[in-house]
Formats: C-alpha cells, structure tokens, sequence
C-alpha cells in the first residue's frame, strides 16, 4: 500500500510539474498571472477605503427669532439620526430619523404621525433647509420649506455613564 501510494504520488508530481512546464513553455505564463494575482490585485488598490463613520452633533439655529433651535446627532455607520427639540416646559422631544448621506449634504427625515419633517445639511457652511409635509396626504399638503438656518458641530459631553 505505501509502495502505491509513493508512486501514485510521484506520478501526481510528475503531471503538475509538465502541465507547469507546459504553460510556462508556451507563453500562457503571462495570462495566467494577470488572471490570477495582478486582476485581484489592482481590483483591491483601486476600491475605496471604508468610510470613516463618525457619530457627528450638530446645534442648530434658526434664521428666525420665533422658531426654536434644535440639535441633530448623526450616525453614518448605520444611516440613522436623532433629532432632539427642545419643548416650553424645559423638556425634549427625542425622534429618531432616517438619513440620505451624500457627499456634500445630509438629509434627515423624521415621520411624526401623519406628517414628516425634513432636514437638507450642508456639509461644505453647515446651512439647513427644513421641509415640512404630509406622510398620508402628499396630495392635500404638499412639501414645503418652513425653515432655515445654519448648524455648528458640537462636542459630545463627557459623562461619567
């Protein structure tokens, strides 16, 4: 059984090492190598990197005395926001938001009830637009501009919990 094996194995080698020899006589070296190694390889350095996702906080103010501020915590690694309004008893209203990246803007859409807000941020001077319309009705209350007014980024507070 070893004897058989042995020469089963010589006889593999002896295969491999022709076909080799064979591709390499022939001139197919070259295609075999931008096939296999230099395709994958130049696939690799060409794809971009991944993108750097940071949570980012924003404040933002209204160009309007009668509209009140708001603050938008943005997270790129899973297109998500929470937009957080500040209400007259000194509470907030937390609403969780999709998010549409681009390269130059973020747009951010809360859903509350029957009607949605949106937000269009500049990355590039940090203004907003906000839009306002109907999630049931789009036909009744079409989307409409109701605010604008520019964002800063913020520091996120370092807390003991």
């Amino acid at each position: 059984m070893c004897r058989s094996y042995a020469r089963y194995l010589s006889t593999l080698d002896r295969i491999l090492i022709n076909d080799w020899q064979s591709i390499y006589n022939k001139g197919q070296l070259a295609p075999f190598f931008v096939k296999r190694f230099l395709i994958p390889l130049l696939a690799a350095l060409s794809l971009p990197t991944a993108v750097n996702a940071e949570i980012i906080y924003l404040r933002c103010t209204p160009n309007t005395e009668k509209k009140i501020g708001f603050s938008i915590t943005i997270n790129e690694e899973n297109s998500s926001s929470l937009v957080s309004t500040p209400l007259r008893d000194g509470s907030e209203r937390l609403n969780k938001g999709t998010l549409f990246a681009t390269s130059d803007s973020f747009i951010v859409k809360i859903i509350e009830d029957s009607l949605y807000r949106k937000y269009e941020i500049s990355r590039l001077d940090g203004s907003y637009i906000g839009y306002m319309g109907s999630a049931k009705y789009p036909d009744k209350m079409p989307e409409s501009k109701y605010q604008d007014g520019s964002c800063i980024k913020e520091e996120k507070k370092k807390t003991l919990f």
